[in-house]
């Protein structure tokens, strides 16, 4: 979202006095010099990730002349931000929140022309790695109610731990029972693999003429081909012949909404070098632009495994170009077949999909004793 769409959002709550909610915070305004300022911003915004997700808005102040506070009049909102606040927020929320929250966001936005007429935007959805606790010698775990953050109970932590585990074993149980298809014969070749922790089996949507229709649209990296079924979900039938299969290459959409997606490297190899530029247009062409857009249409949410796994590739070196380059006694040639994985969200997929894209492309260059140069100023 623009910062121009952000304000107006955050605008039309305050004009139509949109009470505060299970997912929606008014504060006055923001202090951070304390410690005990410091422990309260990590319980609010925790409270909303180890929850249902929701907005923080600080620079509006409330009305709690009724039964539940809304906002202010839009003339009564605004706070002066200085220089730096929003890093420090992001800052703080590092060193009194552990894990790390994955998926925070932290915005200025404009309610008018005036210096202080600001607010400041902090937004997690509801987070993939929770529970998060406060630190700071706080040690709890807190959870959104109605109207304020809440000490969470005992059982409620001891679920969500519960669900982090049933996630990440759900995500195994893909990678090593599902059909991914034929790999080509003793050429080298990349799959991936994008799996959702948490979802709902979408046969039957996936029957539906509206979805087919989609599918006939949207075909992976605007190639030519069909889509048809197979027993776990759809699969991408490319017109071009190659070695996954006798096709080019092999795209298939699952009924949990996971993606996979196996393509022959050989054209991506010269002088026994891989180029990691075609590799990274090649994961985000078959791979995640295709999981994104699925993501989208099946309501997919939450976290995601990526499985990278490199076939028949013992020998192959990579090319050290530009922003690669060698570490410690790179770069060098990979001993066999290799496979890493990656945690990502669908929100990440949606919003930050270059950060991801980046993360696995760094990932793989490694493997080959590359690393990528810091950026300027980073």
């Amino acid at each position: 979202m623009s910062d121009e769409d952000l304000s107006a959002w955050v605008r039309a709550l305050i004009e139509r006095r949109a009470p505060e909610s299970d997912a929606l915070d008014y504060k006055t305004t923001i202090k951070v010099d304390t410690r005990p300022h410091k422990l309260e911003l990590a319980k609010d915004v925790s409270s909303f990730a180890n929850k249902s997700g929701g907005v923080v808005l600080y620079g509006v102040p409330e009305d709690n002349s009724g039964e539940v506070p809304i906002p202010r009049p839009l003339a009564d909102c605004g706070m002066v931000i200085p220089p730096g606040l929003p890093e420090t927020v992001e800052n703080i929320l590092v060193e009194t929140i552990d894990p790390p929250l994955p998926e925070l966001h932290v915005r200025i936005v404009s309610l008018g022309d005036a210096p202080n007429k600001n607010a400041l935007f902090v937004y997690h959805p509801a987070s993939w790695n929770r529970p998060h606790m406060t630190l700071y010698g706080d040690g709890r775990y807190y959870r959104r109610g109605s109207f304020r953050a809440v000490i969470m109970e005992e059982r409620e932590v001891e679920a969500l731990y519960a669900m982090r585990r049933a996630a990440a074993h759900t995500a195994r149980e893909f990678f090593t029972s599902s059909d991914f298809g034929p790999l080509p014969q003793r050429q080298p070749s990349i799959r991936v693999g994008i799996c959702p922790r948490f979802y709902l089996v979408r046969r039957e949507t996936m029957r539906e003429r509206k979805f087919v229709e989609w599918l006939v649209a949207n075909p992976p990296g605007d190639r030519r081909g069909w889509w048809g079924p197979f027993l776990d979900g759809w699969r991408f039938v490319a017109y071009a012949e190659g070695l996954v299969g006798g096709r080019q290459f092999d795209v298939r959409l699952f009924h949990s909404g996971a993606v996979s997606s196996t393509v022959d490297m050989s054209d991506l190899i010269q002088e026994n070098k891989v180029r990691l530029r075609s590799v990274e247009q090649l994961l985000k062409r078959y791979a995640l632009d295709v999981a994104n857009k699925a993501f989208d249409l099946l309501r997919v949410a939450g976290p995601v495994t990526v499985r990278i796994s490199l076939s028949n590739v013992a020998g192959l070196m990579a090319e050290e170009i530009d922003p690669w380059t060698a570490g410690a006694g790179g770069p060098f040639a990979l001993a066999g077949d290799t496979v890493f994985e990656e945690e990502a969200s669908t929100d990440e997929f949606r919003f930050h999909q270059q950060a991801v894209l980046e993360r696995l492309q760094n990932r793989l260059a490694s493997a080959f004793g590359l690393w990528r140069e810091p950026r300027a100023g980073g």
